[in-house]
């Protein structure tokens, strides 16, 4: 069930970043000239990282404190889990910006508005711009965080579910430890 969740908040995530652009061409400009350019913008586009591939097991267990195990979830997002499911649980995932409609102030926004009782705390000194987001998903008692960081044109994602009483300022040193780890292999 908690794997569900997180999956499916990190589909809204993406879903409503993926709203906020217009394929459509201006009045009175060439659909040409219109299709080179996004081709021309496709080669430019920064390369997202497999985090399965990059980022080991140990790390995350290093950072959040335990031994976790990884695997490819739903939608290609890693996910690292502890073998209580009530303990905290992480997914973690990279995409160009380029592929967010709207880019990386949608996805904060988006981020902000998927939580209950969101909180949204800036991250510094990590890629161009970074934050966490902590609250409840739905009616739930335990807090969960998302955080983002823009490294290179790649937005990096992590989720930070728990069902066992984590305080926020606890997920939020957790999320910035294991957004810094991305950064430095993105």
């Amino acid at each position: 069930m908690r794997r569900c969740v997180a999956a499916v908040a990190v589909v809204l995530l993406f879903a409503v970043g993926a709203c906020g652009g217009s394929d459509d061409s201006a009045p009175g400009e060439d659909v040409a000239t219109s299709d080179a350019n996004d081709v021309a913008d496709s080669d430019d586009q920064a390369a997202a990282f497999d985090p399965c591939s990059e980022i080991s097991a140990d790390e995350v267990g290093t950072i959040i404190g335990a031994t976790v195990t990884s695997e490819v979830g739903p939608f290609d997002v890693c996910e690292y889990d502890q073998e209580d499911p009530r303990a905290t649980s992480v997914a973690i995932d990279t995409q160009p910006e380029a592929e967010l409609g709207g880019g990386f102030e949608v996805y904060k926004s988006g981020s902000t508005s998927v939580l209950t009782d969101s909180q949204l705390h800036e991250i510094a000194d990590i890629g161009d711009e970074a934050f966490a987001v902590t609250g409840r998903f739905g009616d739930g008692e335990n807090t969960q965080l998302q955080a983002a960081a823009l490294v290179d044109g790649v937005v990096i994602t992590v989720n930070l579910t728990q069902a066992s009483g984590l305080a926020a300022d606890v997920l939020v040193d957790q999320a910035t430890q294991l957004l810094r780890l991305a950064a430095a292999k993105a």
